[in-house]
């Protein structure tokens, strides 16, 4: 344990940051991931502050780690398409089995809502990493 923190301080922020990536991987909530961005506007935004004081450091660094692991979450989209469709195709089969099962009409759009989540989640991800310039060089 102090080898990740040598002191309750530390330790504080060691835990903050490891409940704020698990909360990232909640990709459904509009308004945590709009606050996201929010967030990611004043650190590394165009109108970005260049303050380097210990509490601004911490939320670039929190911010940016959260967006490693909503990449890592999003990863599977990422995959070229034929894999991405094998790996989702029984998803897509079960949801509309369970449906039948009910004897309910699946009306769950399964591509348009991946389209949406391209458009407004993964796009605008791979974006902001990018142009955050932290990654640079790594391919």
């Amino acid at each position: 344990r102090t080898m990740i923190a040598a002191t309750k301080q530390e330790w504080a922020r060691f835990r903050q940051v490891v409940v704020n990536c698990v909360l990232a991987t909640d990709t459904m909530d509009q308004d945590f991931w709009d606050e996201r961005r929010d967030q990611w506007a004043i650190c590394f935004g165009e109108n970005a502050t260049a303050g380097e004081s210990q509490a601004h450091k911490n939320q670039k660094a929190t911010i940016f780690m959260e967006y490693i692991v909503q990449s890592a979450v999003t990863g599977p989209s990422m995959q070229h398409y034929q894999i991405f469709i094998k790996w989702f195709r029984r998803r897509i089969l079960q949801s509309h089995d369970r449906a039948s099962d009910a004897g309910q009409s699946n009306e769950f759009d399964w591509f348009q809502h991946e389209l949406d989540r391209f458009d407004k989640l993964i796009l605008p991800l791979a974006m902001d990493l990018d142009k955050c310039g932290l990654l640079a060089g790594i391919g």
